[in-house]
């Protein structure tokens, strides 16, 4: 691969990034930065770590598999809505696939006091607004198809499940 693919790829995630940064920030959510690695496991059985020792001091320390417990502490410290978007790592994804590697990047975010709706159409609103600016950016050489929200109920409707 040429030097131009990379500089596309990391121009492309670089403007990723600032729409995320610019979307939640408009929603008074402001970006972390928290540990990848600590003493201890996170508190999610539902998740399997990497550890790693310590050549200086053979301490043990963990890999962070998500970036909730951390977030959660720090909303929980400060009162305030934060997102982190940063790599995580996962001990058992399943690694003898070109699609899942053991650390990738998560975008994870709270925002206090909001209900199930207000984060549904959050999440919508990022989305578009990702995709807008990818488009507009001129990614992708051919004509995207309108992306648009719909419920389930339109896409039963639309497929005759009803």
């Amino acid at each position: 691969m040429d030097s131009n693919f990379w500089n596309q790829i990391f121009t492309l995630r670089a403007e990723v990034d600032r729409v995320i940064d610019k979307t939640l920030g408009q929603h008074g959510i402001q970006k972390s930065f928290l540990p990848t690695i600590a003493k201890t496991v996170t508190p999610e059985h539902y998740t399997d770590s990497f550890s790693v020792v310590s050549d200086v001091s053979d301490e043990k320390y963990y890999l962070q598999p998500s970036p909730e417990f951390y977030l959660k502490k720090l909303i929980a410290e400060t009162q305030r809505s934060f997102y982190y978007l940063g790599p995580v790592y996962r001990a058992a994804e399943d690694m003898n696939t070109n699609i899942h590697l053991p650390e990738f990047q998560m975008l994870e975010w709270y925002k206090i006091g909001s209900s199930i709706k207000e984060f549904e159409n959050l999440s919508c609103e990022l989305i578009l607004d990702i995709v807008n600016a990818v488009i507009e950016r001129g990614y992708f050489q051919s004509e995207l198809p309108k992306v648009q929200r719909v419920t389930w109920e339109m896409l039963f409707n639309s497929v005759g499940l009803t």
